[in-house]
């Protein structure tokens, strides 16, 4: 049997133990992840249930942001991890729910930022991830977005022989495997760090924040605001549910509608409509806001997101004053730099 018979039969074993974890673990991405990992091996057999840790730092972050700006990892060879998570956007893409996959659907869900990512324990706004490897696994995979599979990326990959000598500097191995292309992508996501904002500045004792900035993030903490979106990361990788969202899962709903949020993951009644906290850093950027991108503007955030207010607060409705300056500590919290 010659290597080219050989390879074909493995592809064809590989796309069927693929679909079979698919059907069997469609609500655990995780173990998705785990399965994959072990199964997709591309040249021998030994390579089977090895994990190839990274080698080389800077090369496997290299190699991961080659990954993540190529469109031929689609399915279509037209959408990459940056069509919707733009640089120049704070790696968000400006819709209320994408529609920047391969068919062209929406997603039901608004595109979040990746800053920071490398603080948080859950991924995804209902939390359905909790590492960050595997969470690259679904859009590369998902038939809405960019709808390829484990066996032919990996096609594609062995093929190239620009990836070659990155995937060997990166992994120090001549053997490509599918946990190596989700942990490159994951480790240059993890370098998308924002923390050089006016606001860093300020905590560092390096400035003073402008009066209005001040008086901002006084009613930002005032109006408790900071119990969600806890500095300096602002956010608390923690599930909530947004108080303007009130509504009755009988037969209204089913399990899989993103409207569940972490109810979907957990099934847990008291879950139903609660989602991460989403980051405020760079939301300059970052609009329309929300899971469902409901709202354009910060302001419309502000009038319709009065969450965990302070006992004294809760029964006033917060001023024109109060939005306008919360606003301006908000715009502090601007980092162009990672857009770089």
């Amino acid at each position: 049997m010659n290597y080219q018979t050989s390879l074909s039969q493995k592809l064809m074993q590989e796309r069927w133990q693929i679909t079979t974890a698919m059907d069997l673990f469609k609500w655990n991405r995780s173990i998705v992840l785990l399965f994959l990992c072990s199964c997709c091996s591309y040249k021998e057999e030994h390579a089977i249930n090895r994990e190839y840790p990274i080698a080389n730092e800077q090369a496997a972050i290299e190699l991961g942001k080659k990954l993540f700006f190529d469109p031929m990892l689609s399915a279509n060879q037209e959408v990459s991890c940056a069509t919707c998570h733009q640089p120049s956007k704070s790696f968000t893409d400006g819709l209320k729910t994408t529609t920047l996959g391969v068919t062209g659907k929406s997603l039901g869900i608004n595109t979040p930022t990746l800053l920071n990512l490398d603080q948080s324990q859950f991924f995804f706004f209902d939390g359905g991830s909790s590492d960050l490897a595997s969470t690259v696994f679904n859009p590369l995979t998902h038939p809405d977005e960019m709808a390829n599979d484990m066996s032919s990326l990996l096609e594609y990959l062995t093929s190239d022989s620009s990836y070659h000598s990155k995937f060997e500097s990166a992994f120090n191995t001549d053997t490509l495997v599918t946990s190596m292309l989700l942990k490159s992508i994951a480790r240059y996501i993890e370098t998308l760090q924002s923390s050089n904002s006016r606001f860093d500045a300020y905590l560092n004792g390096d400035i003073a924040l402008l009066q209005g900035e001040q008086m901002g993030w006084f009613y930002f903490q005032k109006r408790s605001c900071n119990r969600c979106h806890i500095p300096p990361l602002f956010f608390d990788n923690k599930f909530h549910r947004e108080s303007s969202l009130t509504f009755s899962i009988k037969g209204e709903f089913k399990l899989g509608d993103k409207a569940l949020g972490r109810f979907n993951i957990s099934q847990d009644t008291m879950d139903i409509g609660k989602f991460k906290t989403p980051t405020l850093r760079n939301l300059i950027f970052t609009s329309p806001y929300m899971h469902d991108g409901r709202y354009p503007s910060l302001s419309m955030v502000l009038d319709n997101h009065p969450v965990q207010l302070n006992e004294a607060e809760k029964q006033k409705k917060m001023t024109d004053f109060e939005k306008s300056v919360i606003i301006k500590f908000l715009y502090s919290l601007t980092d162009s730099t990672v857009l770089e």
